[in-house]
């Protein structure tokens, strides 16, 4: 059963959607089946066979922290990042407010403000300013990127 849960990711509307939907479902339930029977080495494996931009990369990361891999995780993440930007922003959004949360921790404040500034210049607004000064200040950047933000 395991082996037949990989099938190729689509992108698209309609059936590809509702196909991605049950493809989803039926990792869930496999990883589910695999938790209950003690095989928990196999779930991280197969959720990297199972990565596709529209969620599979949020279940990896969380897979992957939670058993401490966080460098892992965090490449796994700006991976999914990549590949979620354009066609699913909320998904990228949530990967990367899980690096800004690795970086925050190892303090590399220079790094959250890089990602927090992305987003600002994605999506400005007064909250993402908010954000992205505040990160910024940790970095003691802040006088730098105010000037770039308001430019």
């Amino acid at each position: 059963m395991i082996a037949q849960v990989g099938c190729p990711p689509t992108q698209g509307t309609g059936e590809s959607l509702a196909r991605d939907y049950r493809q989803r479902r039926l990792t869930d339930f496999v990883i589910a089946a695999l938790e209950s029977v003690g095989r928990n080495a196999e779930i991280i494996p197969l959720c990297e066979r199972e990565v596709t931009a529209d969620g599979g990369y949020q279940r990896l990361v969380k897979r992957l922290l939670t058993a401490g891999r966080s460098a892992e995780a965090e490449q796994w993440a700006r991976t999914g990042i990549a590949a979620a930007e354009r066609p699913y922003p909320g998904i990228a959004h949530q990967l990367r407010e899980v690096v800004c949360g690795l970086r925050a921790h190892a303090g590399d404040w220079a790094m959250v403000a890089a990602l927090r500034a992305e987003e600002f210049f994605d999506q400005p607004s007064a909250e993402a300013f908010q954000t992205l000064a505040a990160a910024a200040a940790q970095a003691d950047a802040q006088p730098a990127v105010r000037v770039a933000a308001l430019h």
